[in-house]
């Protein structure tokens, strides 16, 4: 395998312009190359391709890790009671209920209470949320997902004579402020040295409890303490594909592992997700992302999290769990269809008002929008909406009977969002995040001015960039290479999401072998086989119906796909997944 120069440039094909993702690379096989394209050395791609659970740093190199799992557990082993405030989106509920299975495991008896907020209560740890956990009269306050800016409230939880762990991953403050908790851990935290600053929040608690195990039973833990912590790296899993975190360095190994052992767990919220939502023994990245975490996440959106929480906190010993866990994803599957409608009528208002003010136009920089009729609880999604169609970063706000605008946003590669929206922290009362994905409270009657400066800084960061959305491609393929073992060998190289995207490659000098055809009469979907040099291969390319008459048989074209197996009755056939075409 050698990398090379001798690429191919400015392609278009009838959907889009096509880019090249990383470097150049040629000869080795299919996965070969991909991994030298997304800057795998050749002397490095055996290891990547094993690594596992031993390359994970020791939980106790997390910095705060150990301090926060011994004052956990000087709090459990004094009886005293313990709240666990998470936010409500999957990370922040798997974070809470991750922290009540590790205590529960080594004190049945322990006195928690998981404090979720309503989505309309705001994020993290407000001033609303101070005085709901104080009502709980805590000895410990442990914060997952959340608190990492709340300097002023977590002082107030301070003065109250509560002590305060905090448990986060989103950017810190612009001006460096950290709150005065007892303790903080953050991967990012200042003076630590830690390696992998894309850790969830769920993750960064299953290291605390990763501690708490080994502080609670020593060095040699039992192998049902062992089995636990494995029964919970699935929930870290799922949370680090649902917020969109960098699947690189711990998290793919995190994801890739927790996944697996997704497949056999004894958590009944995850049976029942794994047997409803997903299917069993094939849940993957993709699967998390567009298959469970819209209905967790609906919980949040559209009702409480709260029984997000509930679900996967549930237990295999508690009466009738099982019953329990199947009666919340009926709730939150029929809350994620009511989320599902009310998104697209949304977008389609949004979308529609973009092209009308011309806000998609001019130099590059980010869309940002308030109404009182933009609902709260979606905007976030909304705004992802907006950079599928665009290209740009958008973040939506909703204006509140008081004037005050609660606003999520999602961002692009080249403008950390996390980071801007602390820069622009004089208009706002809270707000954070992380570089895709952000949130804030804006005060009232100050948005406009909020608006200005954060357009301005995307700007800033975004200048002589092109926004407009094209497809990327990462090595050059041919399609006799392309069979089931090449493509196994390719799903070696995932988990793909989130700075690890499914593969595509480009296929040069093709043929249609036949004429493209419906799927079934008046589908929008086509089946069009392709040629090359005498191989021939399946390919589908959804959503293309429009174009079925210009796909005839014998006609060259070069091919922008993913390949994967099209697995039926028991037989298993390599396919192409088309992204665009480009017709000779």
């Amino acid at each position: 395998m050698t990398m090379t120069t001798d690429t191919p440039s400015g392609l278009s094909g009838l959907r889009s312009a096509w880019v090249m993702r990383g470097a150049a690379a040629s000869g080795g096989t299919l996965a070969q190359r991909l991994m030298a394209a997304r800057g795998i050395s050749a002397s490095d791609q055996d290891r990547y391709l094993k690594a596992g659970l031993g390359d994970l740093r020791p939980a106790r190199e997390l910095p705060g890790a150990t301090d926060a799992a011994a004052l956990i557990l000087d709090h459990v082993r004094a009886g005293r009671r313990i709240v666990v405030l998470g936010d409500y989106d999957v990370d922040g509920t798997a974070a809470a209920a991750t922290l009540r299975h590790a205590l529960r495991a080594i004190a049945p008896g322990v006195d928690l209470i998981i404090d979720i907020p309503h989505r309309a209560d705001g994020y993290g740890l407000t001033d609303d949320a101070v005085a709901r956990v104080l009502a709980h009269q805590p000895s410990l306050v442990v914060a997952v997902d959340c608190g990492i800016t709340a300097v002023a409230q977590v002082a107030a939880l301070r003065a109250a004579g509560v002590q305060v762990a905090v448990l986060d991953h989103h950017a810190l403050r612009a001006d460096g402020a950290l709150p005065a908790a007892t303790v903080i851990v953050h991967p990012q935290r200042p003076g630590g040295d830690y390696g992998n600053p894309d850790l969830c929040a769920c993750a960064v608690t299953w290291k605390v409890c990763c501690e708490l195990m080994r502080l609670h039973a020593g060095e040699s833990m039992n192998g049902e303490l062992r089995k636990q912590l494995a029964q919970l790296l699935p929930l870290a899993a799922i949370a680090s594909v649902a917020d969109v975190i960098p699947i690189r360095g711990e998290t793919r190994i995190i994801i890739r592992q927790g996944l697996e052992w997704f497949r056999s767990t004894d958590l009944p919220g995850l049976r029942v997700i794994a047997e409803r939502i997903a299917e069993v023994g094939k849940v993957n990245s993709q699967g998390v992302a567009f298959g469970i975490a819209p209905v967790l996440n609906a919980a949040g959106r559209m009702g409480h999290a709260g029984i997000c929480a509930e679900l996967l906190g549930l237990t295999a010993g508690e009466p009738r769990a099982r019953e329990r866990a199947s009666a919340i994803i009926d709730e939150l599957t029929k809350l994620n269809v009511e989320r599902r409608l009310v998104q697209e009528q949304v977008s389609e208002q949004v979308l529609a008002l973009i092209e009308r003010e011309g806000l998609d136009q001019g130099d590059p920089t980010a869309v940002v929008l308030a109404s009182t009729e933009l609902p709260h609880a979606l905007v976030g999604i909304v705004a992802a909406k907006v950079i599928e169609r665009t290209g740009r970063p958008a973040l939506l706000g909703h204006v509140q009977p008081d004037g005050r605008v609660k606003c999520s946003g999602r961002s692009v590669a080249g403008w950390d969002i996390g980071a801007a929206i602390g820069r622009c922290g004089e208009w706002l009362e809270s707000g954070g995040g992380h570089p895709m994905a952000a949130g804030a409270t804006v005060r009232a009657g100050a948005f406009d001015a909020f608006a200005a400066a954060l357009r301005d800084d995307a700007a800033s960061a975004l200048a002589g960039r092109s926004l407009k959305p094209s497809l990327p491609w990462d090595a050059i393929a041919s399609v006799g290479e392309v069979d089931c073992n090449a493509i196994d060998a390719l799903q070696a190289c995932g988990p793909f999401g989130q700075a690890n995207p499914m593969p595509a490659f480009l296929f040069q000098g093709c043929r249609f072998a036949a004429d493209a055809g419906h799927m079934k009469p008046g589908s929008p979907h086509l089946r069009v086989p392709i040629a090359q040099d005498g191989a021939r291969i399946d390919a589908v390319w959804f959503g293309a119906g429009d174009l079925a008459t210009r796909l005839r048989r014998g006609v060259p074209c070069d091919v922008l796909a993913e390949a994967n197996i099209n697995a039926w009755n028991g037989r298993r056939t390599p396919q192409l997944v088309i992204r665009d075409i480009k017709l000779a």
